[in-house]
């Protein structure tokens, strides 16, 4: 459980740093995107930052994430290639994306 929010924290953070660093600089003074762009934006954000998290993680660091590299979790069941490496990130984006079949 402690893994799950130490990630989560991580996630949150990444997202409002990506976020924030969108938002300044590039526009003229006093302009702002159209609300609806700016929310699309954001989702769009939102999900890569969910989905891409997990499965960078997983292809970098040998199938876990920084929650669970913090916590000493060891990595069961995961799908691994058959040398014993690290998965592909599709194998990892099926692995990780919520309701997806296995």
């Amino acid at each position: 459980m402690l893994a799950l929010l130490i990630d989560a924290v991580l996630q949150l953070v990444l997202f409002l740093l990506l976020g924030g660093a969108g938002d300044g600089g590039a526009r003229p003074a006093g302009r702002r995107p159209p609300p609806a762009l700016a929310g699309g934006l954001q989702v769009v954000l939102l999900v890569l930052v969910l989905l891409g998290y997990p499965v960078v993680m997983e292809r970098f660091a040998d199938g876990r994430t920084v929650g669970k590299l913090v916590v000493g979790l060891r990595v069961g069941g995961r799908p691994r290639r058959r040398a014993g490496g690290p998965t592909c990130p599709t194998s990892s984006s099926r692995w990780n994306w919520p309701g997806a079949p296995g």
